[in-house]
């Protein structure tokens, strides 16, 4: 996402510098010039941004929900979108904001505490 603000950048600069000419005959070397560096990077950021791995944990199972407030103990995979996945874990995520949840790793899920939490399993996407 920042490489696209990156080459956006060059592309309104080129755009706005180039609007003083009122004819394509009054374009001199360095408008042609920085026509054409930025024409490279655009393809070259369009490239990377193609292949560009970024990963994300998805949630797999919610093992727990809790009976105070809004957290879940849940199993998630590690994605890289089309490289496949890196890793799972279990963690307990409580939602602090609409969209923020704070993370707390869980070692060993046979030392949760029944009386402050509900045993759910749902699967929320089969693998």
């Amino acid at each position: 996402m920042y490489l696209f603000y990156f080459l956006s950048l060059p592309i309104a600069v080129f755009t706005l510098f180039s609007m003083r000419h009122n004819r394509l005959k009054d374009l001199n070397w360095v408008d042609v010039f920085f026509g054409l560096l930025i024409l490279v990077f655009v393809f070259i950021g369009g490239f990377f941004i193609t292949i560009q791995t970024s990963d994300t944990w998805v949630t797999d199972t919610i093992l727990f929900e809790s009976k105070h407030g809004n957290a879940q103990i849940v199993e998630e995979t590690k994605e890289y979108g089309v490289f496949g996945n890196g890793g799972y874990r279990t963690v307990e995520k409580e939602e602090f904001f609409y969209y923020f949840y704070e993370i707390k790793y869980i070692r060993d899920i046979e030392s949760i505490d029944l009386k402050k939490w509900t045993p759910i399993n749902k699967v929320i996407r089969g693998a």
